[in-house]
């Protein structure tokens, strides 16, 4: 706390810091999107965290989250990170849940990274057949930062994680992955957006499935170059695997392009074993 980071609440600070919540909070999470707005509506608290200019924190910080009750519930977070100019920060968020309830989860990140700044996001779903997961991660950059976000799915009922990430700044670089594991008939759905706003940026994606028994994978990445956009590197991949005939996998990897002078590539494959 000595160094002025502020970790805690979101309704919290809402309170006693509104001035900085209010200049983030609800900026990048698109507004016509259906699960942002039935988080807005509905989420009474989550975690916020900002570090000030300059402040790199020396260890990762870890979010449990755990769906538990006797009867079936809804949970709704909302969570706001701010990283400014030359702070450095990693996240580690975990989902989990005890017994055997109905569970439908709505989680909704908006993360904000500064001039220079460095922020990894990491992901682990690990739930049950009864759990249905929302999870959306939204993620503005400012010139010369650098972002890496790794989402990892390997138990649940149905999933559905959305990511997306604005490179808003020249000189960004951009690392997403996720790996999916599923059997029985657990769903698992992602959809990414990554968009290069400005030129002379870096973005890299990578998504694996590997799916066993009656499992269903979607992926859905978009890789948008805006124009003027120059000197973009843009690279997508997507790879799978099915275990087994019954499981089935559905891709659709994007590229949307409005500039001339870029490096860019997509690419999916599926495999039977």
């Amino acid at each position: 706390r000595s160094s002025g980071v502020k970790i805690g609440s979101l309704h919290d600070y809402a309170l006693s810091d509104a001035e900085i919540v209010g200049k983030y909070y609800n900026k990048i999470a698109p507004k016509q999107e259906p699960f942002a707005a039935f988080n807005t509506l509905f989420a009474q608290d989550g975690f916020f965290l900002y570090v000030p200019k300059g402040v790199k924190l020396a260890h990762p910080i870890q979010l449990i989250f755990v769906n538990r009750g006797k009867y079936p519930i809804m949970s709704n977070a909302r969570n706001l990170i701010i990283i400014d100019d030359n702070a450095t920060a990693q996240v580690l968020v975990c989902t989990h849940s005890m017994g055997e309830v109905l569970a439908l989860s709505n989680r909704l990140t908006e993360v904000h990274v500064g001039k220079h700044a460095t922020y990894d996001h990491y992901k682990l779903e690990n739930t049950n057949l009864k759990n249905v997961n929302l999870g959306s991660l939204y993620i503005r950059q400012e010139n010369n930062s650098n972002v890496l976000v790794n989402e990892i799915t390997l138990h649940n009922g149905k999933t559905r994680n959305n990511v997306k990430i604005d490179l808003d700044g020249e000189h960004c670089e951009t690392i997403l992955c996720g790996m999916a594991v599923a059997d029985c008939k657990e769903h698992i759905d992602n959809f990414t957006a990554i968009n290069h706003n400005s030129p002379n940026c870096k973005s890299k994606e990578l998504y694996k499935y590997v799916l066993d028994g009656e499992a269903c994978g979607v992926f859905s990445g978009r890789i948008f170059v805006k124009e003027g956009a120059q000197k973009t590197e843009a690279y997508q991949t997507n790879k799978n695997v099915c275990m087994k005939p019954t499981a089935r996998m559905f891709t659709q990897p994007q590229l949307e392009i409005y500039a001339d002078d870029v490096k860019c590539s997509h690419g999916a494959s599926t495999g039977l074993m």
